[in-house]
């Protein structure tokens, strides 16, 4: 039997070296990157030898593990964004196997579907990424990379100026809501509380009365409103004595704004109430208009205050597109959309 030893080395050795080929695999970290959105609703498809083979969510560092001698496409998507797939041929020398192989690192970034950007480029793979014979490692491509390296910068370049543009919009967002705030009133539509018209109150002193603040030349044409808080009996008298029960009344007084020429409103009495409400409260109106047509439809939004109009338009195409504009003319995100109309 001993003649058969040399043989059994031999085999051990084979299966040995086979081993670690059949269990050895390219790690590739990704580095995901969602421009001017977030993760959710984001998904990486993975296709090995043109099968899905799985999909994970998407996070901002991936770590992918493929299996040698294959050959795979990556898909990296999220809703109303553009798609982009990268082809990595996994079919790599087994003695460069041997020497191991190090993570191969990428960077993948998602752009917005924005109206008039040519995305054509993006239905094939942006990189291919291949064993080179030249560095002796893991590379992209340089035949394919050139094919198509003109049309996608040109692209890339106008997708990043539309995302910065989107910021800009998103950092006056704020400033431009307010000109359409609307303020708080109670459910019976009666006069609005202090609260809600973010008045100043100032309490004067427990001397003072009605009389005391019209004889400081506090008069009726004023911008103040004279509130009476009564819990007493005599509401003429000048004295706050809550130790006697008899008199408790004092002037409350309320000032906002620069304008003067106000009348001076009794709440307690109700006099002038609609008065108040007309000066205080803008009045919001907003019309809605769809049109449906053949591949696309089409919702128009407009909005006024009496002082400050806007127009809001959003175009939803039957492939999934859809697109944002504000006065019709400049394109806007769905969260500006969204913030400036209260619509999805």
């Amino acid at each position: 039997m001993n003649f058969l030893r040399p043989y059994f080395i031999l085999l051990v050795l084979l299966l040995g070296g086979a081993i670690p080929l059949v269990a050895a695999s390219l790690v590739m970290p990704v580095l995901f990157t969602i421009e001017n959105g977030t993760y959710e609703n984001t998904f990486v498809n993975v296709k090995k030898n043109g099968e899905s083979i799985y999909s994970v969510p998407g996070e901002k560092n991936l770590r992918l593990k493929l299996e040698l001698n294959a050959d795979y496409v990556l898909s990296f998507s999220k809703n109303g964004y553009i798609t982009k797939q990268i082809h990595v041929s996994t079919d790599i020398p087994d003695e460069r196997v041997r020497g191991g192989l190090d993570p191969y690192k990428i960077g993948v970034r998602l752009f917005k579907q924005y109206e008039g950007v040519n995305i054509v480029v993006y239905n094939q793979p942006v990189a291919f990424i291949r064993y080179l014979i030249d560095t002796d490692d893991m590379g992209y491509d340089v035949d394919y990379t050139k094919s198509i390296m003109s049309e996608l910068q040109q692209a890339e370049s106008t997708l990043e100026k539309k995302a910065m543009e989107e910021r800009e919009q998103l950092a006056i967002a704020e400033k431009e809501k307010a000109k359409f705030s609307i303020p708080v009133t109670n459910p019976n539509n009666s006069i609005p509380s202090p609260a809600s018209l973010a008045v100043k109150f100032e309490i004067e002193n427990n001397t003072t009365t009605s009389s005391d603040v019209v004889s400081q030349g506090v008069d009726h044409s004023k911008n103040s409103v004279l509130l009476k808080v009564q819990t007493g009996q005599d509401e003429h008298s000048s004295k706050l004595s809550p130790e006697a029960g008899e008199d408790v009344g004092h002037a409350l007084n309320m000032e906002w704004g620069a304008d003067i020429n106000k009348p001076i409103i009794v709440i307690e009495g109700g006099e002038d109430k609609e008065a108040l409400e007309n000066n205080v409260l803008n009045e919001i109106t907003k019309s809605v208009t769809v049109t449906d047509e053949p591949n696309r439809k089409i919702t128009f939004v407009y909005i006024s205050n009496g002082e400050h109009h806007s127009s809001y338009k959003k175009i939803e195409y039957n492939w999934g597109g859809k697109f944002y504009f504000k006065d019709d003319k400049i394109s806007i995100s769905y969260q500006l959309f969204s913030l400036f109309t209260g619509m999805n």
